[in-house]
This record gives C-alpha cells, sequence and structure tokens, in this order.
C-alpha cells in the first residue's frame, strides 16, 4: 500500500504485555486474502517484548502503523486508535486472538452492499491459552435479532467487528464510564443510529486468557453489562414473536450457514435465544409474555421443544410465582384465565 492511498479498512489492536500471542495475532492479519488495510497498532506501555516484536514487523510490511506511547488504559488507546485511522471501515483486533483468512473480505463485502449497516459482527470459535478448540459461538445474523439479544447480553465478540469509522465517530467513541464493558456500550449506542448485523461464518478465534479482563474483570464486567442492559431495556422493550415467525427464521437460519452443520448451530441458536427471552420476561415481571414466548418456541418442533427445557432448567416454578405476585392484578387474572394450563406444563417441564 502506498503513503499517498487511502486503506479501505483500519485494523486497529491495542497492545499492552502481549509478547506471548502477538506474533501469532499479528500473522493472522497479515494473511487476509483481503490486502487493502492499514494495520494500526497502539503498544499501550508494555513493559515487556512487544516493542520489539512490533518493531520486527514494521521493517517487512508497510501496512503496519506502530504508535508507541505511555499507559493509557484499554478505551484510551481504541479511542486514540479510531482518531488516527484512516480506513472506512475499522476492524478490531485483539493482541491475543486469531483472524480467520476470510474475514475482511467477507466483511467488507457486507458493509459495501449494505451501506444501513453500522456495526458488523460474525460467528467464533473460543480456544484455550494453546490454541487448542473449547467451543464455538454462533450469533444471530439480522437486525432485530441481534436486538431482542442485546436486552439481555453481549451478543458481539468485540474482536470479530468491523464498524464503520464515522457511525463511530458520531456516537463518541468509547465510553470511559461504563468500566470493562466499553464494547457492549458502543453495540448499544451504535444501533441507535442504524443497522447491526453478523455473518454466518466463523471470523476469528477467541482466546480465553487468565490475563485477560473477561477473566481478571469478571465480577466488575457483570456489574456494569447488568446497569446497560437494564438501562437499554427500559427504551427497547420485551416482543413477543409468534409461532409462525420463530419457525421461519430458525429454518432461514438453517440455510444461511456455509454447511448443514453450521446451519445447525445458527438455527438452535437462534431458538436458544428466543427461549431464554421467554425467561427474561417472566423474571422481569412480564409472567404472561414470558410463557407465551416459550409456547411458540416449544411449538415449533422438537428443536424448539428442545431449546425450552434447556432454558426452563435455569427458572424455577418459584421465580414464575413471584413474577405473578408482583404482576398487577390485572394481568394476574388475564394470566389466570388463558395460560393456567401452559403454566402447568411449564413447572412440569421444569421439575
Amino acid at each position: 500500500m502506498s503513503s499517498t492511498k487511502v486503506p479501505k479498512v483500519t485494523v486497529l489492536m491495542t497492545v499492552y504485555n502481549a509478547e506471548e500471542y502477538l506474533d501469532e495475532a499479528i500473522q493472522s492479519v497479515l494473511r487476509q486474502d483481503f490486502t487493502d488495510f492499514e494495520f494500526l497498532i497502539v503498544n499501550d506501555g508494555s513493559p515487556d517484548n512487544s516493542q520489539e516484536i512490533l518493531d520486527r514487523y514494521t521493517k517487512v510490511d508497510p501496512r503496519i502503523r506502530v504508535i508507541k506511547q505511555q499507559n493509557m488504559g484499554l478505551v484510551a488507546s481504541l479511542n486514540k486508535g479510531i482518531r488516527l485511522a484512516k480506513g472506512e471501515y475499522i476492524a478490531r483486533m485483539d493482541s491475543d486472538d486469531v483472524s480467520m483468512a476470510r474475514r475482511f473480505s467477507r466483511q467488507v463485502a457486507f458493509l459495501d452492499s449494505h451501506p444501513e449497516t453500522v456495526l458488523l459482527g460474525g460467528c467464533f470459535e473460543i480456544i484455550d491459552e494453546d490454541g487448542n478448540f473449547l467451543d464455538r459461538v454462533f450469533t444471530p445474523l439480522k437486525d432485530r435479532d441481534l436486538r431482542r439479544c442485546l436486552l439481555m447480553k453481549n451478543v458481539f465478540g468485540h474482536a470479530s467487528v468491523m464498524y464503520r469509522r464515522t457511525a463511530v465517530l458520531q456516537v463518541g467513541g468509547y465510553s470511559t464510564q461504563v468500566g470493562p464493558t466499553e464494547d457492549l456500550d458502543l453495540w448499544m449506542r451504535l444501533s441507535q443510529i442504524g443497522k447491526i448485523a453478523s455473518l454466518p461464518y466463523g471470523l476469528m478465534r477467541y482466546r480465553v486468557n487468565r490475563n485477560g479482563i473477561s477473566i481478571t474483570k469478571s465480577r466488575q464486567q457483570m456489574h456494569y453489562t447488568q446497569q446497560l442492559i437494564a438501562n437499554y431495556r427500559s427504551n427497547n422493550h420485551f416482543e413477543v414473536l409468534s409461532r409462525q415467525e420463530i419457525k421461519h427464521t430458525a429454518q432461514n437460519y438453517l440455510h444461511s450457514g456455509p454447511g448443514l452443520f453450521f446451519g445447525i448451530g445458527l438455527k438452535m441458536a437462534f431458538l436458544l435465544d428466543n427461549a431464554q427471552l421467554g425467561v427474561k420476561m417472566i423474571r422481569y415481571r412480564h409472567p404472561v409474555m414470558g410463557v407465551r414466548q416459550l409456547l411458540n418456541v416449544a411449538s415449533t418442533g422438537r428443536s424448539g421443544l428442545r431449546a425450552v427445557t434447556i432454558r426452563l432448567r435455569h427458572l424455577g416454578p418459584a421465580s414464575f410465582r413471584l413474577a405473578i405476585i408482583s404482576e398487577p392484578s390485572r394481568e394476574s387474572s388475564k394470566l389466570a384465565a388463558e395460560d393456567q394450563v401452559l403454566l402447568d406444563t411449564k413447572i412440569n417441564l421444569s421439575e
């Protein structure tokens, strides 16, 4: 890439004491089949050998641009990188993760053809510190389904996303006020100005690292996640999907993956998410909506019934009775009149 050409993508990585996995992370970016990018790396005051590794790569690939600074923390480093980025799109990358070879080409193609989309993620694998496979995470694909998931969890892997630089600047970048949940907060704010989406492909390998934020700050992360989701629910209410909508979308997901295995994973993840939403409705004092949501999922077939059964294991009858007691009397009467049989069925399933 010449110095005068504006790259299509800025790959943004922050580094702090990352020498153990940094080589593998950088090489996964340089092996991409899409090559029109700059690789902006912010070394956030690493006292280990990270800078030596970065210096070695800057000598062999002109696309790499390293910013060396005193330690400022993750959010400040990310916001600095966003301000310095030249690309139309920014691809996030962590210094201990691995990007699949076709990640950027797939994400760029989608964003180019969907100008209304401001944030794009994808499925990903979870690996241990030695690179051994642990699990695979399937994410919803469509804007509505992703927004529904944001009512209960962070649905995007931070290092799997690509977003529009102008959109992130428009919403003010990453916030310093939300602890180690700066990514979830950004997704929620981006969803207010455009559509969000995900791809039916494995885009990266996420490493479970004992020094990672999800381990070292897990309690703080959970606290802020609960606060963000509570605020998000105040502006984005629960909605019950009909049996027809659930069944139709599940079938679409089955045929959306690159193969049958991925299709089954996408379909089951969608059904599990919708069953979990039913459980959340019950827990947050909407028992009528919750039971209907669960029944609509269960009535789509064996996969739907299995998804509901799995989710109901985490919701005992006591939780349901508490929701009924706390509900206004009119809503409770409505439940008693219309859904008592369904309630009995639910309690039997959960035992």
